[in-house]
Parts: C-alpha cells; sequence; structure tokens
C-alpha cells in the first residue's frame, strides 16, 4: 500500500512539473512611476501565476511561474492592457527552470544595471495630492 502511495506522488510531482513553466520577462520602456507594478502583481495573482517583479535601471524584471496558458493570457495583457501611461519599447522573454514559488511579490527596486530607464513626469494620482 505505501508503495502504490509513493507512485501516486511522484505522478503527480511529474505531472505539476510537466504543466509548470517559467518565464523570465523584462520590460523597457516608461514603465515607472505609471502604476506598473501593481498592475503586473494584480495580473498576476488574477492568471494564478506565482513569482516577483521589480524595477531595476533598466526597466521592469518580473520572474513568473505557473501554467503556460495561463502566462500567455499575462503576456497578452502585459502588451495590450498595461496602464494607459506607460510606453512599452521592447519586452524580452527567456524561459528557466521552475522555482515553485509559494507567491507573487512586488519586490524593492534594484539598481545593479548599467543601463538607464526612461521614467515619466511626476502624475496626479488623486485629489488630495493635485490640492
Amino acid at each position: 500500500m505505501y508503495y502504490v502511495s509513493y507512485l501516486k506522488a511522484i505522478i503527480r510531482k511529474v505531472q505539476v512539473s510537466i504543466s509548470m513553466r517559467r518565464t523570465i520577462i523584462n520590460v523597457k520602456g516608461i514603465v515607472q512611476g505609471v502604476g506598473f507594478r501593481p498592475f503586473i502583481y494584480r495580473s498576476a495573482i488574477k492568471n494564478s501565476l506565482k513569482g516577483f517583479v521589480y524595477n531595476n535601471l533598466s526597466g521592469l524584471y518580473i520572474d513568473i511561474e505557473g501554467k503556460e496558458s495561463d502566462i500567455n493570457e499575462f503576456l497578452y495583457n502585459l502588451k495590450y492592457n498595461h496602464p494607459h501611461l506607460a510606453k512599452i519599447n521592447n519586452i524580452t522573454t527567456r524561459d528557466k527552470k521552475p522555482m515553485y514559488y509559494k507567491d507573487f511579490q512586488i519586490r524593492e527596486s534594484k539598481s545593479i544595471d548599467q543601463e538607464v530607464t526612461l521614467i515619466s513626469p511626476d502624475i496626479v494620482t488623486c485629489n488630495v495630492i493635485s490640492a
């Protein structure tokens, strides 16, 4: 009986790893100061994706994993439904081995790159600031 349970557990793990995909996404353009990371967070949660997002000097770095169909939906929204004040100049993706993240996080910005990113001028985001 133990052997059968053990085999079922192995089969479940293999099925999960086959359907699991991890994608690294780099977004360049005006993507800072326009609500992009909260947008990414909401889109990742909506699509049941795990991983993280942070700003760096070259733009936005996103590391997501989940089902291929969910990642494809996420990428579609990234390209066509992003915040209206953002301007995407380039999106690059590459697949990597899954890390099996537990959740999705907005991480602190990093400044290790040598490139410079475009940042939009300050915008009014609510009535309190504009008053």
